[in-house]
């Protein structure tokens, strides 16, 4: 399991825990299953455990508080303890308890509560962060329209302004605006992006069977995600205008892999006209290396006669 797939099944387990006050029927519920499951447990490992009674209440306490609330978190202590004094306390199976027994007991019950109170404090603060998370979203959702807009209004004030000159540079502005438009298009404004939802949305125009992706499932930063937008909306333009994708057998390959900070990347053209190296390197070319500087990775043009080949190496955060 990846590190973006550990944080979604977490995000998803929180968001299952109780978001305000609980019922009192899903704090019964909570607290009668949990200490059930740890009653079951204990008289199952009864004999390696032989002198602490109460060794599978506390998970009981954790889990009932988790998904039952205070409350839930309560009436588990009170179960569980009335079970574990009766069926593991001396003497057994009985309520007369020793001195001994009752300082036990009442260490456990001690124990429970402070396991109440840090699981309360902990919903609550888990209720604060929700809020700010949902105050966040909205910023961002509203930032994000605002920003598309800025960028509609900025490409129709370039077509109006250039409308007398040569229309290929226009085409490219244009272009480079498109693609950070797709990237702002794509859900979930604040979180990081999946790179292979990232590259599908900048290369949305070309034909799926034209474009063969291949790697292992990760994210970049929204940051990150801007650039590598913009670098291969160049790639993919020059691909169509000059390389593999001029023609019907054209192919690009591209193919990722990763460790615990850097993602690499590597574009590869085949089946397209033969490739020579420019005489002169024009704007997308100084584009595609310096849009990444050097504490953020480096971005490389190899123009083999088979075809272009760019290595791509970015941090993920």
């Amino acid at each position: 399991m990846n590190e973006a797939s550990g944080f979604r099944l977490t995000k998803r387990f929180v968001s299952r825990l109780p978001q305000g006050p609980v019922s009192f029927s899903r704090a019964l519920s909570s607290a009668v299953v949990a200490v059930s499951i740890a009653t079951l447990i204990r008289y199952l490992i009864d004999p390696l455990v032989a002198g602490v009674p109460f060794i599978t209440m506390f998970p009981a306490v954790v889990a009932a508080c988790m998904f039952g609330g205070i409350l839930g978190g309560v009436i588990a202590a009170t179960l569980g303890g009335a079970v574990a004094a009766y069926a593991w306390l001396p003497p057994l199976n009985s309520w007369a308890l020793s001195t001994q027994s009752w300082i036990v007991l009442a260490t456990f019950v001690l124990a429970a509560a402070l396991i109440i109170a840090v699981a309360g404090l902990v919903h609550l603060l888990i209720r604060a962060l929700r809020q700010a998370e949902s105050r966040s979203e909205l910023i961002a959702n509203e930032m994000k329209h605002r920003v598309s807009n800025l960028l509609q209004m900025t490409d129709a004030l370039a077509r109006q302004t250039f409308k007398e000159v040569d229309k290929e540079p226009q085409r490219a502005f244009s272009q480079r605006l498109n693609a950070m438009s797709a990237v702002l298009r794509m859900s979930d404004p604040v979180s990081s992006r999946d790179l292979k939802a990232l590259l599908q949305a900048v290369l949305g125009p070309v034909s799926a069977d034209r474009i063969v992706m291949s790697g292992p499932e990760v994210d970049v930063s929204p940051e990150k995600a801007i650039k590598l937008a913009l670098l291969f909306n160049e790639l993919v333009t020059n691909a169509t205008k000059y390389g593999a994708l001029s023609t019907d057998e054209g192919r690009v390959h591209i193919e990722w892999k990763r460790d615990q900070r850097t993602i690499y990347l590597q574009w590869r053209e085949t089946g397209g006209p033969p490739v020579t190296p420019p005489q002169r390197r024009g704007f997308g070319s100084h584009l595609i290396e310096a849009v990444l500087n050097s504490e953020e990775g480096n971005s490389a043009l190899d123009f083999q006669p088979a075809g272009l080949v760019c290595s791509v190496s970015i941090l993920r955060y």
